[in-house]
């Protein structure tokens, strides 16, 4: 079978993501879970036919792949738009590939809270969409962007690698670079957006001091910041981006200036769901208030989950308030919240105490 038809298929299965390599039935994940695509094994020649079709007449990307050992891009495959990343193992070829739907979600069907809505009305600073590798924070960061696309007449400009989504025709003018075609790197690039007039930057990741940087300064000279880093809770995204800044002076400055610019921090997982297929987006929220800023200046990290828990006012949220609101209404059972929840004594507490209630 031909590498579109398997996409094609795992597509029908509602699959988000396809696996081929040497020696194994090709897979696609549902529900966070592998599953078989078919019974017979791949040789190293039909991994290296799939790959082939997969890069089709781009030279470029086969260079780099054999420089580099890997490469990742997008396109689209019978419909679809696929997120790829070819590479080696065990010195034969394989794919990885993340399936995206085919349009830019609703923000309002993701099952976030009614204050994620409002991340797109902000007119400056930084909000950053935090969470593991397959959490949605792509597809989270891509609905937040259309909202503003489909209905303010401002400049987008997004820095990704690869550009995943292709956003329909809005109000606004929506420019796409990508790392390695478009820009050299996502530094020079955040650099060269300042100086094209945009109203909201998409930084697809933030890797180095620079970009961190750059990004607040952005933030700070009026412009509203979208990005993404991989930490495994809200507060986590603060201590991740002062890590970067070595030596005193530094990182007050680099305190001073996140306090002053951060605006909100959305942590997320996505979750089986009880008692149908497909998976539920649970959710950690960070509003940064005056008192989040004096934490934050102050380098008192670890106090911000107890504020996100008395804070609620303002839109905050922990992971575990979200999962008993979860298992409330019946969409995870407590045995998936259990072992997601950030702090699982606390949670069993919770637990307890909503089973006394009811």
């Amino acid at each position: 079978m031909k590498a579109q038809n398997w996409i094609a298929k795992a597509a029908h299965y509602h699959a988000s993501d396809v696996h081929f390599s040497a020696g194994e039935r090709p897979k696609c994940r549902i529900d966070g879970m592998l599953r078989d695509l078919s019974e017979e094994r791949l040789s190293a020649s039909d991994c290296e036919t799939v790959v082939k079709a997969l890069l089709g007449s781009d030279k470029r990307l086969s260079v780099k792949l054999m420089r580099e050992k890997s490469v990742d891009f997008a396109k689209t495959i019978e419909g679809i738009r696929c997120r790829i990343n070819l590479y080696f193992q065990r010195r034969s070829l394989a794919a990885a590939i993340r399936l995206l739907p085919r349009q830019v979600p609703d923000l309002k069907k993701l099952g976030l809270p009614p204050v994620a809505e409002r991340f797109s009305t902000i007119n400056n600073g930084l909000v950053l969409v935090c969470g593991p590798t397959g959490s949605g924070k792509s597809t989270t960061l891509a609905a937040m962007l259309n909202q503003i696309n489909l209905s303010q007449a401002l400049h987008l400009i997004t820095l990704e690698d690869p550009v995943e989504y292709l956003y329909p025709d809005g109000k606004a003018l929506l420019h796409q670079r990508e790392i390695g075609t478009d820009v050299r790197d996502y530094a020079s690039g955040l650099r060269d957006a300042l100086r094209e007039d945009p109203d909201v930057l998409l930084i697809g990741e933030m890797r180095d001091s620079e970009t961190v940087k750059t990004a607040l300064v952005a933030a700070e000279t009026g412009h509203l910041v979208f990005s993404t880093l991989h930490t495994p809770t809200a507060e986590g995204a603060i201590d991740r981006m002062l890590s970067l800044f070595s030596g005193e002076n530094q990182s007050r400055q680099m305190r001073q200036v996140l306090s002053m610019n951060l605006r909100a921090v959305l942590w997320q997982q996505l979750l089986p769901k009880a008692n149908a297929r497909g998976r539920v987006c649970a959710s950690e929220i960070l509003i940064v208030t005056p008192a989040i800023q004096n934490l934050i200046r102050e380098g008192q990290t670890q106090q911000l989950y107890n504020y996100m828990m008395t804070e609620k006012k303002f839109g905050s949220q922990t992971m575990e308030a979200d999962l008993i609101r979860l298992c409330k209404t019946g969409r995870i059972t407590q045995q998936t919240a259990l072992r997601s929840a950030r702090n699982k004594k606390r949670f069993k507490e919770a637990l307890e105490k909503m089973s006394e209630k009811n």
